[in-house]
């Protein structure tokens, strides 16, 4: 999987830029930024392998961007998007390195070529010349192990090319499908060459096709793959009997997927093989232990949106961590919707979900908190099944709310906290320092420093970006005048608010309100 960072400051444009990765590479995580600055931003925390970005933007252009990356990378992969066909930005974008230049609007095929040709870089792919010699040293190895290695490449490459070895080993070129066995993770991840024969001759023997065989997945933990040569696909009593059995042996806990049936396997082997691998994946939720591709195939959703974080940061907020745990594993089981989502969308979701999060509580958490926190949502990516989703997410609310609450010294952050809750409900009156800090029985000098430690930013500065997100929901929400919107969020100014609002980002409230973005 890669993270892949759209930045253009175009909305419609971006949006349908995500749309159409998303079905070229649907196993990639995708990330959004609307100019330059806010990409160097989500770069802080986020490692992108892959940056697909505008070169014309308002407040931060693509080169700028672009020079600011190579000052500490040479790594990212940068793809650039034109609307202007002008050879300096080309000629530039080559000096910086960037692998390649499109024109809007992109075409899907040649955005698809670009892609997988960047990938192919990232990975260093073995040249065919490697491959073969790669191959001649396999010849070296024990049988089973080559065997193994061969069959692997067969099923996750469908360009892979080897005919003798292949049909020595079996006769692929008839009907058949591709056969999954996967038992829980224990103390070993990898399979003994016994358990793998055990297995073996149990499918053999159970479903008595004409003809099979089974090796290990070397990129899967604790999952056989079996190719079975045979006319029809085994009924489901068949493959009850054969859990049953394996699970006599001591191995408990055993899922199967299956693909269609194929009417050439040694053509369709890759196919059957991702058939059978997606199938399989739905395990995660431990609903049932048999997979159909097909019938996996036909329940699946795959649009399930974002998940709405505005109830769970209100509890995490006032450190609610019962509530809050609640919350998470609601919207979870929710956004799951009964084991048909694909474990991979619900995982990236519940990422964007903490993302979201930790930008609003960010200025309640101490810098060296953030990086940490920012970090964790690997160990949901990782997770190998719903549980374990629910377990990791609840441990980061845990430590999110343990980092707000040791945040300050001596309680220090308690009355910041309700300082801040007080500016929620009260930004749009005249307030200043001296007041609020009267309100809550500090002195204004002290008040000043504590406010400036606490949130990493004065308090003028911290009511300007409160009252700027307000107006920014406004502009955007509903139809009010620009002079009722300035004087609903603290400006008695609006011409004071229009300057303002153009020095934050770029644009009057009027043209961020046509656009529908900065």
């Amino acid at each position: 999987m890669y993270n892949i960072l759209i930045v253009d400051d175009e909305k419609l444009h971006r949006k349908g830029l995500l749309s159409l990765l998303e079905e070229i590479c649907p196993d990639d995580m995708f990330w959004e930024a609307a100019d330059g600055t806010e990409a160097l931003d989500i770069l802080e925390h986020i490692s992108c392998e892959i940056i697909i970005s505008d070169i014309r933007m308002t407040k931060m252009d693509g080169i700028t961007l672009l020079r600011k990356i190579r000052e500490k990378s040479e790594e990212i992969f940068f793809i650039f998007l034109s609307g202007y066909a002008e050879f300096a930005y080309a000629r530039e974008a080559l000096s910086l390195r960037a692998c390649a230049y499109l024109l809007k609007p992109v075409n899907s095929l040649e955005l698809q070529t670009t892609i997988k040709d960047v990938k192919k870089k990232i990975k260093g792919q073995l040249e065919e010349e490697e491959m073969a010699a790669e191959l001649e040293e396999r010849l070296k190895e024990t049988l089973p192990a080559y065997v193994d290695r061969i069959l692997n490449q067969f099923v996750q490459n469908p360009s892979f090319s080897a005919e003798d070895q292949l049909l020595s080993l079996l006769p692929l070129k008839q009907q058949g499908y591709l056969f999954l066995t996967k038992r829980q993770e224990g103390q070993h991840r990898n399979i003994s060459e016994k358990e793998k024969r055990e297995i073996g001759y149990l499918i053999k023997k159970s479903l008595e096709p004409l003809s099979s065989l089974t090796f290990e997945l070397h990129h899967v933990d604790c999952t056989l793959a079996t190719l079975v040569i045979d006319t029809k696909l085994p009924d489901a009593k068949l493959l009850w009997a054969l859990r049953l059995k394996i699970e006599e042996t001591g191995r408990k806990n055993t899922f199967f997927a299956i693909s269609t049936l194929k009417s050439n396997l040694y053509l369709q082997g890759a196919e059957a093989y991702e058939e059978a691998y997606r199938a399989l994946s739905f395990s995660f939720y431990g609903i049932t232990d048999i997979f159909w591709s097909e019938k996996v195939k036909a329940m699946v959703i795959n649009d399930i949106g974002t998940l709405d974080d505005g109830e769970l940061l209100t509890a995490i907020q006032s450190k609610q961590t019962a509530t809050s745990l609640e919350l998470y594993e609601k919207l979870l089981k929710e956004a799951a919707t009964g084991g048909q989502v694909p474990p991979d969308i619900l995982k990236r979701r519940a990422v964007f979900l903490f993302y979201r999060l930790l930008k609003n509580l960010e200025p309640m958490i101490r810098k060296e908190d953030r990086q940490e926190l920012f970090e964790r949502d690997q160990s949901l990516i990782e997770a190998k099944d719903f549980q374990t989703l629910l377990r990791e997410g609840n441990q980061l609310i845990f430590r999110i709310v343990n980092c707000l609450s040791v945040k300050g010294e001596n309680g220090a952050d308690r009355p910041m906290n309700r300082c801040m809750e007080y500016l929620g409900e009260h930004y749009m009156d005249e307030i200043s320092l001296e007041s609020v800090a009267a309100m809550f029985h500090f002195n204004p000098s002290y008040f000043s420093t504590l406010f400036k430690n606490t949130f990493e930013m004065t308090f003028s500065d911290f009511l300007s970006q409160m009252r700027m997100q307000k107006a920014e929901k406004l502009l955007l929400c509903s139809n009010r005048k620009v002079k009722e919107i300035a004087a609903m969020t603290g400006y008695r100014d609006s011409n004071y608010f229009i300057r303002s609002f153009k020095k934050k980002y770029g644009v009057t409230p009027d043209e961020f309100r046509k656009k529908g973005t900065v």
